[in-house]
């Protein structure tokens, strides 16, 4: 059994110190990570968009890798989960979307006249590809909001605490939304232009 000593130094009001000793035992599991992961809210969306491959490609190389270099040292941090920001439509509003800040603002694959467009969220899809070609095992897609539409105030935050901002007999369509994206992007995804 392998045995770690870890002295903490506490410094009280008076400004003396006390010594604590804490032991841990590395024989014994007592938790199990199911996954590392990281969410592509909200830098992605412009980066995967507008920044040269060869800098997208590096910052996804230090999310994504698994390797090694000739020294030994991870080219990543090897990330197994990535989440994808399912958006609202704040960003298609502009400033009318009451997000002051752009870069918080986000696509909708669904538009208001209920068809949807599977262009948008182009740098966050493109994220998406590059965790997949470098062995992502698991994705999660979030949402902050429902779409601006089918809110309660019309806007991706709820303007009254503690209340849902969702429309009265909403939940059947935004159920509805969340499957149709995650099949809208399954199929960008077979047919390999999901960026």
């Amino acid at each position: 059994m392998k045995k770690v000593y870890i002295s903490l130094f506490l410094v009280m009001s008076s400004l003396s110190f006390a010594q604590r000793t804490a032991l841990i035992s590395t024989d014994k599991v007592v938790q199990t990570m199911d996954g590392f992961g990281g969410s592509d809210a909200w830098r992605t969306q412009f980066v995967g968009k507008n920044w040269p491959e060869q800098k997208k490609n590096a910052i996804a190389d230090l999310l994504f890798s698994k390797e090694f270099d000739a020294q030994g040292n991870p080219k990543g941090i090897g990330l197994s989960i990535w989440r994808f920001n399912l958006g609202a439509g704040s960003a298609e509003q502009g400033e009318n979307s009451k997000v002051s800040d752009e870069w918080r603002r986000s696509e909708c694959f669904l538009n208001a006249d209920g068809t949807y467009d599977f262009s948008k969220q182009e740098g966050q899809r493109w994220f998406l590809q590059a965790a997949k070609k470098r062995g992502v095992e698991k994705f999660l897609i979030f949402t902050n909001s429902p779409p601006v539409f089918m809110t309660s105030n019309g806007l991706s935050f709820a303007s009254q605490k503690n209340k849902l901002n969702l429309k009265d007999g909403a939940i059947p369509k935004f159920a509805d939304f969340l499957v149709q994206s995650i099949k809208g992007l399954e199929k960008k995804k077979e047919s390999n232009s999901i960026m």
